[in-house]
């Protein structure tokens, strides 16, 4: 499809991180888009179009491009958080639950004790013990 832009023309897309798999690829396709002469502008920041209006073209040129950088990022964190969701459902299907599905999305019930999307914890009955002895001992030393 880039193909077919000329200069002056608009690419409108709904979300940045639209335009690539990552935040390099974003990136890069931002900056091969402006070098053409292409204009991007994104729904989710409408903001971002007015700078381009400014005087100013090499401040609003940075703005621009210190803005993307950063929304690309935040994107992808966005999908490696999701990916690490997906993965503790498939890896522990006993401790996150179906809890009900649509035509586009899935819900999962995450009990509260597993929300930092972490791999869930055993500990032995001993190793519970040796840490309530450390905490009472602890608490002893505190005058607590």
């Amino acid at each position: 499809m880039k193909e077919h832009f000329r200069n002056d023309d608009t690419l409108v897309v709904s979300d940045i991180e639209r335009l690539g798999r990552n935040a390099d690829d974003v990136i890069v396709e931002i900056k091969d888009l402006q070098s053409r002469g292409i204009r991007a502008v994104t729904l989710d920041v409408p903001f971002l179009n007015d700078w381009e209006k400014m005087n100013d073209d090499s401040l609003s040129k940075m703005i621009i491009d210190i803005f993307v950088t950063l929304k690309a990022h935040i994107a992808q964190q966005e999908k490696e958080k999701i990916h690490d969701r997906v993965t503790l459902v498939a890896d522990f299907p006993d401790t996150y639950k179906l809890t009900g599905q649509d035509e586009i999305s899935k819900t999962y019930s995450f009990p509260k004790s597993h929300s930092s999307c972490r791999k869930p914890r055993t500990f032995s009955t001993e190793r519970r013990e040796r840490a309530r002895q450390m905490m009472i001992a602890n608490n002893m030393v505190n005058g607590d």
